[in-house]
């Protein structure tokens, strides 16, 4: 699975988190850029991109990290994004046939 290949549930949000804020982020616009996840779950996120060469972190001026995505992390995004509109379509179509069974049930 996907995320077992990311090692951490939270590195998918991460990842994205990254990409959104763009260029090198910083840790305190990556976190709050994921919203609910905590510094250490962001941290351990990070180091596991970074490991498996989905981001790349690198000293800023000030020794801050700043982090981007790699090509692979572009990669990966683009195959959650599709992985994300097949998921939706199917539960739309799941809950149009649905709707449209208890509508018959109803009419009858």
């Amino acid at each position: 699975m996907l995320l077992d290949m990311l090692g951490l549930a939270h590195a998918p949000r991460v990842l994205s988190a990254v990409a959104r804020v763009g260029g090198q982020a910083r840790f305190t616009a990556i976190r709050n850029a994921a919203p609910g996840l905590g510094d250490s779950q962001v941290s351990r996120a990070l180091k596991e991109l970074n490991k498996r060469g989905l981001v790349v972190g690198r000293p800023g001026q000030d020794r801050a990290m700043a982090y981007a995505v790699t090509k692979a992390g572009r990669e990966v995004l683009d195959i959650l994004s599709d992985f994300h509109a097949v998921v939706h379509a199917r539960s739309s179509n799941v809950a149009k046939a649905a709707d449209a069974e208890l509508e018959a049930i109803l009419a009858a």
